[in-house]
């Protein structure tokens, strides 16, 4: 493990799960290991690596104890924003890339929008905005439907934020890129809007600095703060992690669910099942242009079939579930809920 050009510690995995450093220096250990620590097992003494030897009677105990030990709470949102209905979609209609895809999105909610490469995620969420037209379906946003909308219409209320922040910056401070989008729709009080997206983003401190000067992870704040101060009711997020650390991406994902509690609806495009499983409420697998699952991260993320079928790769969770016996599902909902109650502080 390096930390600030320096070899902090040097060792086999094992070794290094046992010394439990990880957290100190910004990493994150597999969620298995977590999960043993969570539910009382000595990384010390007791077997942890590889993951096939956990199976141990006394851990199976500890953690079957833990799991029933966790109060399970499920939100229910119930305020429909966006409906995707029929949804059609190809370049070449003997070649269909989306084929009748159905989904909903609700205010507050956090939806993972799962699948592997070519499965038509991305040209999905470019039809929702209008930059690409359906061949056959509706798109409907509270309650009506927006079909015949311009690019423009649409991103008024549904936000897209690209997985490179700088594939979207045009502007040279960041007062200046919140400003941009307000200023072209006519906005008159585009700076005060500017400002307080800024502040919502904590960025407000930088915000006459220059955007070259932004780390990667703030240009992806920034981005998002352009959006939010359009006032979108949906924002969809395209890889929204990729490229940050176990610290930075903690923050950005809180930072996430802060927006999500204010009433947005959000769409999190993602490879990543930790992600997923950790800050969607709902998830929606997409395969070969068919979405063919649609329920909670914990029931998809523990069906071993469907994540095959889908080549999504399987959590370290469902497979500790597997080599114990014990229920995916409830596992990681025990592990969700121990996390959201607080956990190890």
């Amino acid at each position: 493990i390096l930390s600030k050009g320096e070899v902090v510690a040097n060792g086999t995995p094992e070794e290094l799960f046992r010394k439990d450093i990880f957290r100190q220096y910004g990493l994150r250990e597999p969620l298995y290991i977590e999960a043993l620590k969570y539910s009382g097992v000595n990384l010390e003494t007791d077997s942890i690596y590889p993951i096939s030897k956990i199976g141990t009677n006394e851990n199976i105990t500890k953690v079957k104890t833990w799991c029933d030990s966790i109060e399970l709470k499920e939100k229910q949102f119930k305020d429909n924003i966006l409906s995707v209905q029929n949804l059609s979609f190809a370049y070449d209609e003997s070649k269909p890339i989306l084929k009748d895809v159905n989904f909903s999105v609700n205010r507050g909610e956090i939806l993972a929008l799962l699948g592997n490469n070519g499965a038509g995620k991305s040209t999905l969420c470019k039809v929702v905005t209008g930059i690409e037209k359906e061949s056959s379906g509706d798109i409907i946003f509270l309650g009506k439907s927006i079909i015949k909308n311009s690019i423009k219409r649409r991103g008024e209320k549904i936000g897209f934020v690209m997985q490179n922040p700088n594939h979207m910056i045009t502007q040279e401070t960041l007062l200046e890129e919140v400003q941009f989008g307000l200023k072209i729709r006519g906005v008159k009080d585009f700076t005060e809007k500017a400002e307080k997206a800024l502040e919502i983003c904590g960025l407000h401190e930088f915000r006459h600095w220059p955007v070259t000067s932004l780390s990667y992870g703030q240009k992806k704040r920034l981005t998002i703060a352009a959006i939010l101060a359009l006032e979108p009711e949906v924002l969809i997020l395209d890889e929204p992690t990729a490229g940050q650390d176990y610290k930075r991406y903690k923050e950005f994902m809180n930072f996430i669910k802060e927006i999500a509690n204010k009433g947005v609806g959000i769409i999190l495009i993602t490879h990543d099942m930790h992600l997923a499983l950790e800050y969607a409420n709902r998830a929606i697998v997409l395969c070969n242009g068919t979405i063919i699952a649609n329920n909670s991260p914990s029931i998809i993320l523990g069906e071993k079939e469907l994540m095959e079928k889908s080549n999504l790769k399987e959590t370290s969770l469902s497979q500790m579930a597997e080599i114990m016996g014990l229920d995916p599902e409830m596992l990681m909902n025990s592990f969700i809920n121990f996390e959201n109650q607080g956990g190890m502080r």
